[in-house]
């Protein structure tokens, strides 16, 4: 549904209104991620139980099915064409190989160290079949094996610029810095001050309410003037001076005030709003028309695979330091064991 909107976004609107609107998406998406811990966790804690929580999306998805059916551009590419003949130009064997290596990193990144120890022959076997797996997709579409020059599934040739690189690189990093925040920010808040999920969703506001702002008045400036370098380059400044803040002398602990963290995080979701989405209107003015929706794929590649990396590299990094710490209060046992060992402890 994600690409599906970009892609839609893309193809009906013009350089200067396409800022705006992807702009939307992240006020949307923005709205969403704090009304759904509050929902979630209202249900969750009510007669209706958490299972309402996934009903609620088929409601909403009804309610809004005559917009998506009657009111959306019929778009055909290919119009005039059998369905059969569109459907063999994709690309299944580059389909089956992303996500494969997709598959095999987010696995090694999630279970290593959590399942099985990361010299175990389970991670060594997982990083090595992703390796292989992204060599094997590379040359597939480099050589284009099984699809064709215009069908392939990535746009090899955007690797030839220096642009698309660099957009390619930012849209990764700000999908793994922001993505932290996201996962991180409502851990800290349930671990050290025991806060229920509607409470840590009303401490996640700072941080979505002024990622969502300037997101906003990115999308709105960039669609006005055209310039897009400025927010990049303060983008960069301000999470730089966010990640000394929070990393220096350990600031952020269980005795730090919320005055201090809401700053820190208001820092952090500014820089992130600053060029988070930016990348899907940057990277459209520098390509060919015809090639559009090639770099909607390829700008969503990057932040997918942000996504992974950011949540999965620090997760690892929680569950190293964590267990280390664990082992430090039960010297004796094995961390394992330590969910019924803190079962029979009191409350107190």
């Amino acid at each position: 549904m994600y690409l599906g909107l970009l892609t839609l976004l893309s193809v009906t609107t013009t350089n200067t209104e396409r800022p705006r609107y992807l702009s939307l998406t992240g006020f949307i998406w923005g709205i969403g991620t704090v009304l759904g811990p509050v929902v979630g966790g209202s249900l969750g804690g009510s007669a209706a139980t958490w299972r309402w929580a996934f009903y609620l999306n088929l409601l909403v998805g009804a309610i809004w099915a005559p917009i998506y059916i009657f009111l959306l551009p019929d778009l055909k590419p290919l119009n005039g064409r059998p369905l059969l003949e569109r459907t063999a130009k994709l690309d299944y064997l580059g389909s089956l190989l992303s996500i494969g290596l997709l598959i095999c990193i987010i696995m090694a990144m999630n279970l290593g160290g959590v399942l099985w120890d990361w010299s175990s022959a389970q991670s060594i076997a997982l990083f090595t079949l992703s390796g292989l797996l992204t060599t094997a997709f590379t040359l597939q579409q480099v050589f284009c094996v099984g699809t064709s020059l215009d069908d392939r599934l990535l746009p090899m040739h955007f690797w030839k610029s220096c642009t698309m690189i660099v957009l390619f690189l930012t849209m990764m990093l700000a999908a793994f810095g922001s993505f932290i925040g996201f996962y991180y920010l409502p851990l800290y808040y349930q671990f050290t001050r025991g806060t229920s999920p509607v409470e840590t969703s009303i401490h996640l506001l700072p941080f979505m309410l002024f990622l969502v702002a300037f997101n906003l008045v990115n999308g709105q400036y960039m669609g006005r003037t055209g310039y897009y370098n400025p927010w990049y380059i303060a983008g960069s400044a301000l999470e730089l001076i966010s990640g000394i803040l929070l990393w220096k002398n350990n600031t952020a602990d269980e005795n730090t005030s919320n005055a201090k963290i809401y700053g820190y995080t208001i820092i952090l979701s500014t820089c992130f709003g600053c060029f988070c989405q930016a990348g899907f209107a940057v990277s459209q003015m520098k390509v060919a028309p015809g090639e559009v929706a090639y770099s909607v794929g390829f700008m969503t590649r990057g932040q997918m695979l942000g996504t992974v990396l950011g949540t999965g590299m620090s997760d690892a990094l929680f569950i190293k330091y964590s267990q280390k710490a664990l082992m430090r209060v039960f010297p004796h046992g094995r961390v394992v064991k330590f969910r019924t060992q803190l079962r029979a402890l009191p409350p107190s």
